[in-house]
């Protein structure tokens, strides 16, 4: 398991050197599930001195409360915002940080935000999450209901939304995080 962390560790840190030495911007989308890889890259940016002033992090996801409100950032475990700080950016020695205006979190208040800055930037570089057993990508949990369906086209041209997490997806979390405990899920 650590290998794979490592590649992806080191994959990112190769990526972002290859984009500073051209004077390009690196854009990637990056989810605050296992922070493992984030461990390898922070050492590597620390070690090698890489600097990221160009390095542009857009959050694939937030958690939100019952009432679709953002969780508060000193719930460490259940705010997205607070892992990525503690698990990834204040592993990164502050003269090389990503700069905080690069860090890009969708909004609950306009959520078509970050699709646009997305498109004005000319697209992302690089996406990491997991798949899922239903082969979705992160929590990318799609509308279900026996009143509705969403066809694959609309599903495959969806923006960024709010979801409810489905029931099947609350119990493996929780039983692969948390021991079980389906009150530690938001």
């Amino acid at each position: 398991k650590q290998k794979l962390f490592d590649y992806i560790g080191n994959t990112m840190a190769d990526e972002l050197l290859a984009h500073n030495r051209v004077g390009k911007l690196t854009k990637w989308i990056l989810p605050s599930g296992h922070l493992d890889q984030y461990h390898v890259f922070a050492k590597r940016v620390n070690t090698e001195r890489i600097d990221c002033s160009r390095l542009h992090i857009f959050h694939m996801d937030d958690w939100l409360d019952w009432q679709f409100r953002p969780m508060p950032a000193e719930k460490s475990f259940v705010s997205a915002r607070s892992i990525m700080k503690h698990g990834f950016y204040d592993l990164i020695d502050p003269e090389l940080a990503i700069p905080e205006e690069n860090r890009h979190w969708p909004d609950v208040h306009d959520p078509d935000a970050i699709d646009a800055l997305i498109e004005q930037m000319g697209g992302i570089d690089t996406v990491q999450g997991g798949v899922g057993c239903r082969g979705m990508v992160a929590f990318d949990e799609p509308p279900r209901s026996r009143y509705y369906k969403v066809t694959l086209e609309e599903y495959a041209n969806s923006k960024t939304r709010m979801t409810q997490i489905n029931d099947d997806t609350i119990v493996a979390y929780a039983q692969r995080v948390f021991g079980g405990c389906y009150d530690a899920i938001p």
